[in-house]
């Protein structure tokens, strides 16, 4: 996806068996390891940094950890 080549890796495999929809869907994003957390998480962290501290102007760090989930509540 980036463009960087490496050694074979155990990944996970899937199996899908039905793929349904809703009216009011929530996207979820896997991503596929570190290099694409290089590439797209510190970008992401910036982005959201700004975004957030015109709000919160206290606001001292925004921190994605790869693989991690965020949840912020108003």
């Amino acid at each position: 996806m980036t463009g960087y080549y490496a050694q074979m890796d155990k990944r996970w495999v899937m199996q899908v068996k039905a793929i349904t929809h809703q009216r009011n869907p929530v996207f979820h994003s896997v991503l596929s390891g570190q290099e694409v957390w290089n590439a797209v998480g510190l970008t992401a962290e910036a982005k959201i940094f700004v975004t957030v501290n015109k709000e919160v102007p206290d606001l001292k760090a925004v921190y994605l950890p790869p693989g991690d989930v965020v949840s912020m509540e108003q």
